[in-house]
């Protein structure tokens, strides 16, 4: 009896020894997941700031970790992963990292913020932050009045994030992304680019009850337009000639807006970007087509812009500060649309294709008001005239035909 009685304190004092060690046991990976976490919350988290948190490792068919993103293609080979469960301020993030860490995918990216309302910044009904002035995709300054001092720029959205750098008193720059809260200090924080310095900086904090603004949006109309008189350019001035920005764009095709405010990019993967002129950042990118993108043009308000693609289709898309949205799918082709013009009106888009054939749509209802017809190949110029009256039309076989384009008045 006493013999057994040993045998069991034995292993009672034993299985405490096994759960200690199993603990200590974290494996690295959990780091990539809490530093993606620190960012999204605003401010740096440990293993101990989470109410629990579980862990196990697997073998994914793909680089997708067994969650799969919208929009997005995987490599399709054998990869070891993790699934971390982490719970903070009663939320569950289910992550999933590889094993060296390369690759970072929060699963419920979709159904977090909803849950958590320090998602939403500034939260409704809380006094204690300033009401954000700037937005993405418009330019911001830092305030310069009096004794205003640089701006910080960290790594993260919060006072814990590595320092970068700073923008001085009224330096411009772009803004990017945000706005994110901390919810400690109580500050509202934007992603921005600083002539290359990328990263988070305050706009500002309440304080005494009183909103205390950092930076503020920059103000068109007290920047004085850059403008070189073309006519006057000459020899002796040409060495004024100087690169505004620089772009790294798709392989692909390019177009100004009419504005001059942005550059629209065409990849050979379908990729549609956008990109600021002055700054160079991009404003977004989304996949437009299937197949490579063969046309772009604004409409002559820089409000709309048309894509076409070598899989026959085109769209119509409204453009703002933050980017572009669908407005109208352009169906009608059968071969490769290649070349696209808006009217000088712009109540007119005229889309050639390899079929032969040109449709002109109306651009307030997204359908085809009529086709032309009659070309010996694939279309491969088109150019209204000034008043809108005349359409050329420049095919493959050689052949060049103008049309005569009725008002809304005749007839």
């Amino acid at each position: 009896m006493l013999k057994k009685f040993l045998m069991i304190l034995m292993i009672g004092l034993f299985i405490p020894a096994l759960s200690a060690s199993a603990q200590q046991q974290i494996p690295d990976p959990v780091n990539a997941a809490l530093n993606d976490l620190s960012s999204r919350v605003g401010r740096t988290l440990t293993i101990g700031d989470l109410q629990n948190w579980t862990w196990a490792q697997s073998v994914y068919p793909d680089a997708s970790l067994g969650c799969p993103q919208p929009g997005m293609s995987y490599i399709q080979v054998q990869t070891g992963g993790f699934k971390f469960v982490l719970t903070y301020n009663n939320v569950q993030y289910d992550y999933r990292v590889s094993n060296d860490q390369r690759i970072v995918i929060l699963c419920n990216s979709d159904s977090a913020p909803a849950s958590n309302p320090a998602a939403v910044c500034p939260p409704p009904g809380d006094a204690g932050y300033i009401t954000p002035r700037l937005s993405v995709g418009i330019q911001g300054q830092v305030v310069n009045v009096g004794d205003s001092i640089p701006n910080n720029v960290r790594s993260i959205p919060g006072t814990s994030g590595t320092y970068l750098g700073e923008i001085p008193p009224g330096g411009v720059f772009a803004v990017l992304e945000g706005p994110q809260c901390s919810q400690v200090d109580k500050l509202v924080w934007w992603r921005v680019d600083y002539n290359g310095l990328v990263g988070w900086t305050v706009e500002g904090k309440v304080d005494n009850g009183e909103s205390d603004y950092w930076l503020e949006p920059v103000d068109a109309r007290l920047i004085p337009p850059v403008s070189i008189p073309i006519a006057a350019l000459s020899p002796a001035n040409a060495s004024q000639i100087q690169t505004l920005s620089n772009f790294v764009t798709p392989l692909g095709i390019n177009v100004f807006s009419p504005n001059g405010k942005l550059l629209a990019s065409g990849g050979v993967d379908g990729q549609l970007t956008l990109l600021n002129t002055e700054t160079g950042a991009t404003v977004m990118s989304v996949l437009a087509h299937p197949a490579s993108v063969t046309g772009l043009a604004f409409s002559p308000d820089s409000k709309l812009l048309a894509t076409s693609s070598a899989a026959g289709q085109a769209q119509l898309w409204t453009v703002n500060q933050t980017g572009v949205q669908v407005l109208f799918p352009l169906q009608g082709h059968t071969g490769s649309v290649d070349t696209l013009a808006f009217s000088p009106a712009g109540d007119l888009l005229a889309t050639g294709s390899a079929d032969g054939r040109v449709i002109l749509w109306n651009v307030n209802l997204g359908l085809a008001a009529a086709q032309l017809t009659g070309q010996t190949g694939a279309i491969t110029r088109l150019a209204f005239s000034d008043d809108g009256s005349l359409l050329l039309v420049t095919d493959s076989g050689g052949t060049t035909r103008v049309w005569g384009i009725p008002s809304a008045g005749t007839g």
